[in-house]
């Protein structure tokens, strides 16, 4: 059985802030997770393009147990800043964030 790659907007909102400067060749060209350096290979989920100002373009693929992990931590975070998701309405990037947590829990 094959699981649905991860909605593109979910993956595009998990922060890579810092990293850049720090990421691998490897890391940048999506041949390596940014967070734990384990090759991806195919079960990889692909982060999308990230225009840098000082590096250009770099395409980030980063492991399952990874993006579960970050997907969890910037959810949090998010419910914590969100005026929004303050009052108890829930803002789409909080869904995407909750969804993409979910779907790669396993």
């Amino acid at each position: 059985m094959t699981t649905a790659a991860p909605a593109a907007e979910a993956t595009a909102l998990l922060s890579l802030a810092g990293m850049h400067s720090l990421m691998t060749d490897a890391q940048r060209a999506g041949q390596t997770c940014p967070w734990c350096n384990e090759t991806t290979g195919e079960s990889g989920i692909d982060l999308g393009e990230r225009h840098l100002p000082d590096m250009g373009t770099i395409h980030p693929v980063a492991c399952r147990s990874c993006v579960a992990s970050r997907a969890r931590e910037d959810y949090a975070a998010h419910c914590r800043t969100c005026v929004r998701c303050h009052y108890r309405e829930e803002c789409a990037p909080r869904l995407l964030l909750r969804r993409l947590a979910l779907e790669t829990r396993r």
